[in-house]
């Protein structure tokens, strides 16, 4: 029960797509009250454009981003554009945010690794798993998040 009250209050939000930023370090606040908490390269940040996903905060909320690099300069990539966000509340005690590449959780879906996941969940230390409660694919070709069944997947937790 428990479970799918969780699931129930996750939403996925256009309320960011479009928004432009310049590149920033974490802990940086962005217009509109907004953290920016750090962010995974899904795609050669040697070829344009770069797709990324960051995570940012606004009081209460969290979110993801699926972005785009819009501009570059002799440091690198110097603007993004947001283009699909999923939010949800800033998970509980015990709870933690997942990105691309975290080499903490590996996930499989199906028996087959899930490349560009991003997630919430908890983990469970003792047996070497990580339980997602809400999970996506960010999906830089279509310019999206797809949800992922969290029951569908098998994930293991290694503390680095």
């Amino acid at each position: 029960m428990a479970a799918s009250f969780l699931v129930s209050v996750f939403a996925v939000s256009a309320q960011f797509s479009g928004f432009r930023y310049e590149s920033v370090t974490p802990g940086t606040k962005l217009p509109g009250g907004i953290i920016y908490l750090g962010g995974a390269l899904l795609t050669d940040p040697e070829k344009d454009p770069v797709y990324g996903v960051s995570q940012v905060r606004r009081g209460k909320t969290m979110s993801f981003w699926l972005e785009i690099s819009v501009k570059r300069d002799e440091n690198g990539i110097s603007m993004w554009r947001v283009l699909d966000s999923v939010s949800f509340p800033v998970p509980a005690q015990g709870r933690f945010a997942v990105l691309p590449s975290d080499p903490a959780v590996e996930c499989r879906l199906k028996g087959k690794s899930v490349e560009n996941l991003v997630a919430v969940g908890r983990a469970d230390q003792r047996k070497g798993r990580f339980l997602p409660e809400r999970a996506w694919l960010a999906d830089s070709a279509k310019g999206r998040f797809e949800s992922l069944r969290p029951a569908d997947m098998r994930c293991i937790f290694s503390e680095p």
